[in-house]
């Protein structure tokens, strides 16, 4: 009597775990179909007194509840019960995938302007050669020099509308402050090879006056389009000192307009 009293006593409490366990399931969303199965059985057999039966049942119950939840998750129940951080989560992720695809940018953006000027250069010198090989060599007609002038101005253009379409979306992704510094760096140094480009001409005497005039317009050119960025760059920076103010006038004047209601 003492050993069935204790197998009664044990098979109940597994019954009653086993049934707390299957709540805890459906909570989080859990399909247990052989575990109820089990379960049933074993209630069944105990609820005959056969104790033997019913602690074998339960204990079956036990581990075919182990292998139905292991390995189980219910997105749709971890969204409910977590909901906060994952939206936490999802907006971290946006911000910093916005962060590096505002610094991939500008690193592309700065890599494919460094090209554009080498292009530029290389274009320049052609132009150079060409003017070389017609006015002082005499080794190309002229129809020749107008075919090759025409297709280098023409890249020049090109490269010079592409330039400035890249400095024009640079300013929309970069920090006004970085921006004006790396700008004004730009611009001196244009500035400088501008006075090279001078001495060199008017001092040593090796370009020509044709080869003197299309560099320093490419250089001009140029300082047009840092100038233009800057003057975007100061409007932009302008624009993030006076919107704080507005806010602020404007709550100023609401709060005002509603004292002289209250007055009234």
């Amino acid at each position: 009597m003492d050993r069935l009293k204790e197998v009664a006593i044990e098979t109940r409490d597994l019954i009653t775990d086993v049934q707390q366990r299957l709540e805890e399931a459906i909570e989080k969303g859990l399909e247990t179909p052989l575990t109820r199965k089990e379960l049933a059985l074993a209630v069944l057999a105990f609820e005959r007194s056969d104790f033997d039966t019913a602690l074998e049942r339960i204990r079956d119950a036990q581990l075919q509840y182990v292998l139905e939840t292991k390995g189980q998750f219910n997105v749709v129940q971890f969204l409910i019960d977590w909901w906060g951080a994952v939206i936490g989560g999802i907006l971290f992720l946006a911000f910093f995938l916005f962060l590096l695809y505002k610094k991939l940018w500008f690193v592309f953006a700065a890599r494919r302007l460094r090209s554009l000027q080498q292009e530029e250069k290389v274009i320049t010198n052609l132009l150079r050669e060409n003017q070389d090989k017609f006015f002082s060599k005499k080794v190309i007609s002229r129809s020749q020099y107008d075919r090759f002038d025409k297709q280098y101005r023409a890249r020049l253009t090109k490269l010079r509308q592409l330039r400035l379409k890249l400095r024009n979306a640079r300013v929309k992704y970069v920090d006004t402050k970085l921006a004006l510094q790396k700008v004004r760096r730009e611009k001196k140094k244009v500035e400088e090879l501008m006075k090279e480009v001078q001495r060199k001409y008017l001092v040593k005497r090796s370009i020509t006056r044709q080869q003197f005039g299309d560099i320093m317009k490419s250089h001009r050119t140029r300082l047009n389009e840092i100038d233009h960025e800057m003057a975007t760059i100061r409007d932009r920076e302008g624009k993030k000192k006076s919107s704080p103010r507005k806010s602020r006038s404007t709550s100023r004047t609401t709060k005002s307009s509603k004292k002289r209601g209250k007055r009234k």
